[in-house]
């Protein structure tokens, strides 16, 4: 695996397990990630060169299709909530 970045989803083949990467330390060492679909999992730390090892295995693979995503048609926003969206990024910008 090349490089992580935070929010990617990791897919373990064993079990089907999808995990998002939360935070990658500065070294690049570690990374925390968590498994998406449970609701009592916490965050664990996952070591860089065991995640690389398990890529070149074909253990674990980068998932490019988030199911957590979802795309809204910028007409079902109400128009107040259009207006907050639009301010947040134009504050984001400076």
């Amino acid at each position: 695996m090349p490089f992580c970045l935070v929010n990617q989803l990791l897919r373990w083949g064993e079990d089907n397990r999808l995990e998002r990467v939360l935070w990658i330390d500065l070294a690049g060492n570690a990374l925390f990630a968590i498994d998406i679909a449970s609701k009592t999992a916490l965050p664990r730390i996952l070591d860089y060169s065991h995640l690389a090892l398990a890529e070149s295995e074909g253990r674990v693979t980068v998932e490019p299709n988030d199911p957590t995503v979802r795309c809204l048609p910028e007409d079902s926003l109400p128009l107040k909530q259009r207006e907050l969206r639009d301010e947040a990024w134009a504050s984001s910008a400076h």
